[in-house]
């Protein structure tokens, strides 16, 4: 078995795969709300490879995702590139399209991070570099110990936020120790920087009875002063399938204010037979300070296909009467001969994801594959 595992908790792109072709932006499809219910739990998640968890077929070497959107007769696309090896592992992404840096506009961040595996297929190093930007690499190296717990990474992998990697012993950017692990329990601390401000970010994963994590306590402070706290419990099958996870962030230090003043409850479930497909998630954010009043609580819920592939999302605000809110849907109209989706339509919402451009974008991918 491969000791390499990954986890996605946050890419709703790369989960959602294919729908019936006569699906259409703003409608709820045919669903089912229990995917994976009659499928066996087949393999453990540290035996899938990144290409699998991002849900594509085949052996791809190189996948170039277009998102497309039209507005006020202007087109404006964004083209993501990832770059796989042979075992399926992410070796390059370029959110912004390297080659084409030059011909157009990019953010004054853009990034393009590469990864580097040992003979055992473990990452051993990523490299984080700013377009434009010499001498301003930030390079994580990661060493490898004798025991056998689970250790979330500070960085992601392309789009893989979570990565948990079996028998991390330590993690060092440009040289500079941040995280370790002694066997029982994983901390972590690195200084951040927010705007005119550095942030030193101070973090504990807790394993009780159990390979993977059970808890984090994270705190960031600025100065003296702590201006927020993270309280998070996980939820892992035997496998590793993420089942459930329970964040309860405390903002109350950010305006000076004593602790409870404002904070937000996050609960998100998951299908114990699948890859991360979500049930629901529960979001409150609670606010008592004058004149920042917030008392707003709402759910998510995620509807699949008869193939349990996600077609869209709904939001039902905590109202009177449970009024069903703002929406997300997504149809997948053409596929290429290793069955992964080339041509796709999303109705995005700003109000269903805060990260999301409310609009009609057209996506389409294509691929390259390893003989």
């Amino acid at each position: 078995m491969k000791v390499f595992y990954t986890i996605l908790l946050a890419s709703s792109l790369m989960l959602v795969s294919s729908c019936k072709d006569d699906e259409t932006p703003g409608e709820n499809p045919p669903v089912t709300e229990n995917p994976g219910d009659n499928q066996q739990e087949q393999d453990y998640i540290s035996e899938f490879a990144h290409c699998r968890l991002m849900g594509l077929k085949g052996k791809p070497k190189e996948m170039i995702e277009r998102r497309i959107q039209e507005e006020d007769g202007e087109t404006f696309e964004v083209p993501y590139k990832y770059y796989f090896n042979e075992k399926g592992n992410i070796i390059k992404y370029d959110p912004f399209g390297e080659t084409e840096a030059e011909s157009r506009w990019i953010p004054v961040d853009a990034r393009i991070n590469t990864y580097q595996y040992d003979d055992e297929d473990r990452l051993v190093v990523a490299t984080f570099h700013t377009v434009g930007v010499d001498g301003d690499d930030e390079v994580y190296t990661i060493e490898y110990g004798d025991h056998d717990l689970y250790v979330p990474l500070p960085f992601a992998v392309g789009t893989i936020d979570f990565i948990l990697q079996k028998g991390v012993k330590s993690v060092k950017i440009n040289g500079k120790k941040i995280l370790e692990c002694d066997g029982s329990k994983v901390e972590y601390s690195n200084e951040q920087s927010a705007g005119f401000f550095k942030v030193l970010v101070t973090g504990t994963y807790m394993y009780k009875n159990s390979d993977y994590p059970t808890s984090l306590s994270e705190i960031k402070t600025v100065g003296e002063s702590v201006n927020s706290t993270d309280n998070v419990k996980y939820s892992f099958s035997e496998k590793g399938y993420l089942l459930k996870e329970e964040k309860q962030s405390d903002m109350s230090g950010e305006y000076g204010m004593p602790e409870g003043s404002y904070y937000e409850k996050t609960v998100r479930e998951y299908y114990p037979n699948r890859y991360l497909a979500p049930k629901n998630v529960t979001f409150e954010r609670q606010s008592s300070i004058e004149g920042m009043e917030i008392n707003l609580k709402y759910s998510l819920q995620y509807w699949y296909n008869d193939k349990n592939l996600l077609t869209g999302i709904v939001r039902t605000d905590d109202l009177e009467g449970g009024t069903n809110g703002a929406e997300e849907s997504y149809s997948y109209s053409e596929f290429d001969e290793h069955e992964n989706w080339v041509d796709a339509t999303y109705w995005l919402n700003t109000d269903v994801d805060e990260t999301h451009i409310t609009g009609n974008f057209t996506v389409k991918r294509s691929f390259t594959y390893w003989e």
